[in-house]
């Protein structure tokens, strides 16, 4: 089902000095009635979301609407919290391409180092969550913690399922199924895994790993392929 006001929220945030209300019926057609809209933008309003300019139109007046200052600047924060999320599913897919290409240098001890490593990140990751949040109203607050949640949901099933095939017995029941504790935020980084630091820097692995990323059926492997070639060229 569609979250309508996640995806009005996303139209706006194309439109930073606003959008007619008209433009923005034509953009939400697909998901929300003229109707329905309206509704929806008072809601939004109402929960300072949003806004609309000018305040108290006459009939016949042109409304704009945008997202409030406090909207952009949870956004912002979003962001920053998706892009952590990205930097550990790099690792995770990084951790794969090995087991794929080459299982038989792969020893034990490493998937079990890395499972510890991947632990602290969840720490790191509700840790980093709980600062971002921390200035922002309880109903951004809600809606901000939902979304870290859905991010910790994908990374950690894919990790399941990458890793699930290729645990010995002995190293899968070190594996915890506990939360993890909250830890200190670390700084961005593309190169966060130590354990895997080793494979990485064989020679032509990196190249053969974004090729490998971008070439795949997965979606989610492709976007973290581009992601990864996008920090590349910035760095």
């Amino acid at each position: 089902m569609v979250d309508r006001k996640k995806e009005i929220r996303k139209i706006l945030e194309d439109y930073p000095d606003g959008i007619h209300f008209n433009a923005l019926v034509k953009k939400c057609a697909s998901f929300a009635s003229r109707a329905t809209l309206k509704k929806l933008l008072s809601e939004l309003v109402g929960d300072s979301e949003i806004s609309h300019t000018p305040e108290e139109p006459r009939r016949g007046q042109k409304v704009y609407y945008r997202l409030t200052e406090s909207s952009m600047k949870f956004n912002e924060q979003l962001k920053v919290l998706d892009r952590e999320g990205d930097l550990t599913l790099n690792e995770i897919y990084w951790l794969h391409y090995i087991l794929e290409k080459s299982p038989h240098v792969v020893e034990g001890s490493l998937l079990v180092e890395f499972d510890g490593w991947l632990y602290d990140q969840y720490g790191n990751f509700f840790s980093m969550a709980e600062i971002l949040v921390r200035p922002f109203p309880e109903k951004f607050q809600k809606r901000f913690y939902n979304h870290a949640f859905e991010i910790f949901k994908n990374m950690h099933l894919r990790y399941i399922i990458i890793v699930k095939d290729f645990l010995f017995k002995d190293v899968r029941d070190l594996i915890s199924n506990d939360y993890p504790e909250m830890g200190a935020p670390r700084r961005f980084d593309l190169r966060t895994s130590p354990y895997l630091d080793h494979f990485k820097n064989i020679k032509d692995n990196r190249d053969c790993y974004l090729d490998w990323l971008k070439n795949s059926d997965d979606n989610d492997y492709r976007r973290i392929g581009l992601f990864v070639e996008k920090n590349r060229k910035r760095s």
